[in-house]
């Protein structure tokens, strides 16, 4: 791939959370990106147009082994999951790291510090990533029910029925965490994006998760689907799998 200035660079498309293809959340890995400025950087998170196009690069920090900066269509985050768990095994599959039976760790350097990643090896092939996410942070908890209900375009009652609240948390990223009574309503939401925007700009944060405690895989605990219209993850085509979490 080139950046339109000359500049080649390999590109890696891979699908987390999953082992079938065109499934699970797609990422884009832009590999030895280090020639890369910032701009450019955005400029190919838009044209890629998935949620998340991460650019690997030197560590600074020390005790890391890499650098990667993330970036949406919109704007560069400090951290997520699903890109550096994709990331991981995009350098794991390019024989970046030294990987050793049963786990190697290896560390990545991100907005937030230097974070372990774990991967499970079995005959030379990688079986398993688990990332370690910042602190959690507990923010405070949303009382307006029907400002919540009105941008994801339900009733009120299908949030006040799970006896949760909603509440803006944080592990490297501020967002707000929103129970739903119902899978059904879950998997049918038809959220206002702008609204879901104003809400982000008003309260301090960016995305927004909305969960349910039913699950289509009896093995799960929560069933989520993630919107942040702010930094352009929600306007992509409906396509489930991108906006599940």
């Amino acid at each position: 791939m080139t950046d339109g200035c000359g500049k080649k660079f390999e590109v890696r498309v891979v699908d987390v959370f999953t082992k079938e293809a065109f499934t699970g959340n797609p990422l884009a890995v832009v590999l030895d990106a280090q020639d890369l400025t910032a701009k450019e950087m955005q400029k190919i998170a838009a044209e890629m147009n998935l949620s998340e196009t991460t650019f690997v690069l030197p560590s600074i920090e020390p005790g890391a082994n890499y650098k990667i900066r993330i970036f949406t269509p919109m704007k560069e985050i400090p951290f997520a999951g699903h890109p550096s768990i994709g990331t991981a095994f995009v350098l794991a599959e390019e024989n970046r790291f030294n990987l050793k039976e049963p786990v190697t760790t290896v560390h990545q350097e991100v907005g937030i510090g230097v974070l372990p990643i774990d991967i499970y090896v079995q005959n030379k092939t990688v079986q398993m990533i688990m990332m370690t996410q910042g602190q959690p942070r507990f923010g405070p908890i949303i009382d307006d029910i029907n400002a919540v209900a009105e941008v994801l375009g339900v009733i009120p009652e299908e949030v006040t029925k799970t006896g949760l609240s909603p509440q803006i948390v944080s592990t490297g990223l501020n967002q707000l965490m929103v129970p739903i009574k119902s899978l059904d309503t879950l998997a049918n939401l038809q959220p206002d994006f702008t609204l879901i925007k104003q809400l982000e700009e008003r309260l301090g944060f960016l995305g927004c998760s909305v969960f349910t405690l039913e699950t289509l895989n009896p093995k799960a605990s929560i069933h989520v689907r993630f919107f942040a219209p702010s930094a352009g993850v929600g306007k992509i085509p409906p396509r489930v799998a991108r906006l599940e979490r």
